[in-house]
């Protein structure tokens, strides 16, 4: 929503905010909510939605002092500092992700894996990005019809272990 301009950051800020103060009740329902949340919090820094400087400053010192909260932001902190392309190109994630969406659009008109998987090496997508592909396969394919939705998921499929992990695709989803 972000992306699309429908949300702002002070927007997704003040949602991750209500998640955080609400973070005991949801926990209640689900258990495995903490560290969901920080995987997703994490992803809106690193893609750019979120400043790493809102978590400093815009949110309570109350709220951050919670036992659960302040292990979120550690996870957060974690994953943020240790993002580092490996072997590869360091463009930004949305310069990234434009390119991999430009890849599966043409891929849509010629369903030609092979040229995905060349394309994938002449973008040198990070090893610690190889989830993106993944994530914009999926979203342009829900903005299409079932053709395209099948196409995904016979490359996906066909990119299965090789360039992507399992592990990969499912961060991707």
């Amino acid at each position: 929503l972000h992306a699309r301009g429908v949300l702002n950051r002070e927007q997704v800020a003040t949602g991750f905010l209500a998640l955080l103060e609400a973070l005991d009740d949801i926990c209640i329902d689900t258990p495995n909510a903490a560290p969901l949340l920080a995987h997703f919090l994490a992803d809106a820094v690193l893609d750019g939605f979120l400043s790493a400087s809102v978590m400093d400053n815009l949110w309570p010192v109350e709220l951050k002092s919670m036992p659960q909260v302040a292990a979120i932001l550690a996870e957060v902190q974690t994953r943020i500092s240790g993002r580092q392309p490996v072997g590869g190109s360091t463009v930004g994630v949305q310069t990234l992700r434009t390119r991999l969406r430009a890849v599966i659009s043409e891929y849509f008109r010629s369903h030609d894996v092979s040229e995905v998987r060349r394309r994938l090496v002449e973008l040198q997508v990070p090893a610690d990005a190889q989830h993106e592909l993944v994530r914009c396969s999926v979203e342009l394919s829900m903005e299409h019809q079932n053709h395209e939705r099948e196409l995904v998921c016979q490359l996906l499929s066909d990119l299965a272990d090789e360039p992507l992990t399992p592990r990969e695709i499912t961060k991707g989803f």
